[in-house]
């Protein structure tokens, strides 16, 4: 059943309907979203994504019922997603086609990445009938329990610091250089890119 919906580019000040989507869509999978509106604000803003260019969302009746995101840093990704009720009414074959669209207008691109909870089979067969093929399986992972944690143990003479004020970039930068080698995603990370990722 198709809807008449619209599409617009996504502004800043859409992050609240934004945030409230991801956090529907975290719900169904068991998960919850934190943060939800400042994280929505921060990914947004992130390297790769401009405003106005690569953000759509889809309207029906004066409502966000969905959205697609394109950002191209060290590679390509959508990442969106529509409202239960609105979907199998084309909404995301509009959104999917929009992004593959807007990824076509990058030079010399020659993949773009998209993915979901491997509980999502809706979503899985919108990105088979989009072209998209499986590529690897993340599996995400959440203590639902932390107070039951034990309190660490350091060692002697260790302490923690967050004075570090310009040097924490820096730190972080080498911790991610050295830490995350051989992870399934991992991209080296300069001064400068950490430190918008920080802010």
């Amino acid at each position: 059943m198709s809807a008449k919906f619209s599409l617009r580019p996504v502004t800043i000040d859409d992050a609240p309907a934004l945030a409230s989507i991801r956090a529907d869509l975290a719900r169904e999978v068991g998960l919850t979203e934190e943060d939800g509106e400042r994280s929505m604000r921060h990914m947004l803003q992130l390297p790769g994504v401009h405003p106005g260019v690569d953000s759509m969302a889809a309207i029906i009746a004066g409502e966000i019922v969905g959205f697609n995101v394109f950002r191209y840093a060290d590679e390509a990704r959508l990442w969106g997603g529509v409202t239960a009720p609105f979907r199998r009414r084309g909404v995301g074959t509009a959104l999917m086609a929009w992004g593959i669209g807007r990824a076509r207008t990058v030079r010399d691109l020659d993949k773009v990445y998209a993915g979901t909870s491997s509980l999502r089979t809706d979503a899985h067969a919108l990105y088979r009938r989009s072209g998209f093929v499986h590529a690897r399986t993340f599996n995400a992972m959440v203590h639902t329990n932390p107070g039951s944690i034990p309190t660490p143990t350091w060692p002697p003479g260790t302490s923690w610091r967050n004075d570090l004020g310009n040097q924490a970039v820096a730190v972080a930068t080498d911790v991610h250089n050295r830490g995350f080698v051989g992870h399934w995603d991992y991209r080296p990370m300069t001064e400068e890119a950490m430190g918008q990722t920080l802010n």
